[in-house]
This record gives structure tokens, C-alpha cells and sequence, in this order.
């Protein structure tokens, strides 16, 4: 089965990644590629806000580009999509964070994470595709050899 892709316009694409709470973060650790999961956020500005709970990651992210994934399908379609954005992640400090937090609407009920696992990424790139293959009933967000 092949996979076909659809690029999506800029102003969807920053919507979708906007709309996402997790994603997959990649970088690259002694010349290896590691990815990890992450909660995610987006302002309006476009600015990402990756809390991380993995300690390796931690060590290794600050500092390090970073591709941060996103997928999903549209709930009337079934059409799936992926998200992928690129930076510099970079540790952030409290006050960075909350201001972030509280630009965009979040649940009350969720904490900040502790000091350490928090970092920051201004996407220098973003591009976003609907995918193309086999049926909606066929295929799960997330799960790539669905």
C-alpha cells in the first residue's frame, strides 16, 4: 500500500498544530535520533511550549533542534493529517512559561511541570499534509503500521 501526501495551506497547518496536546519530539543525541513524547502547546505568536517528562531528553534537549510531530484526522472526514514543526529547543524559565500558558485557553486542572522539563521552541518551520491511505477505519493517529 502506498502512501500518498496532500500539502495542507500554512494558516490549517498552524491551526491543527495549535489544536494538538501531544506530540512526538526528535533530536539527536551523540549522532543517534531518539524521539519522545511530549505535551505541547502553541500561542497565537506560534511559539511551542514542550513539557517533558523523560530525564534523558531533559539532559539532552536544551539547546538541540528538534523536530516536533503532530497527527490526527478530521473528525467529519475521517481525513488524516501529520504536522511536523522544526527549531531550536531551549529551556525556559517560569515567568516565559506561564505567559505562554495563559495566552492560550488550557484546563485549570493542569499543573505546570516541574522546573527542568519545560522548554521552549519558535518553529523555524512548519509543514503540514493530509495522508492518503487505505481507509479512515484503517488507520489510528499516532500509530504508524496502522
Amino acid at each position: 500500500m502506498t502512501t500518498s501526501l496532500a500539502p495542507l495551506d500554512h494558516d490549517e497547518t498552524v491551526r491543527l498544530l495549535r489544536s494538538s496536546r501531544l506530540a512526538r519530539v526528535a533530536y539527536n543525541v551523540d549522532g543517534e535520533p531518539s524521539v519522545v513524547a511530549a505535551a505541547v502547546t502553541v500561542t497565537t505568536s506560534g511559539r511551542m511550549t514542550l513539557a517533558v517528562d523523560d530525564p534523558d531528553a531533559q539532559a539532552h534537549l536544551d539547546g538541540c533542534h528538534v523536530a516536533v510531530e503532530v497527527d490526527g484526522s478530521f473528525p467529519s472526514t475521517g481525513a488524516r493529517w501529520s504536522v511536523v514543526a522544526r527549531g531550536t529547543a531551549v529551556a525556559g524559565d517560569d515567568a516565559s512559561i506561564t505567559r505562554d500558558r495563559y495566552e492560550m485557553p488550557t484546563a485549570r486542572w493542569a499543573p505546570l511541570p516541574d522546573r527542568g522539563q519545560r522548554f521552549i521552541v519558535i518553529p523555524t518551520e512548519i509543514v503540514g499534509h493530509l495522508l492518503n491511505h487505505g481507509a479512515a477505519t484503517d488507520w489510528f493517529a499516532g500509530v504508524p503500521a496502522s
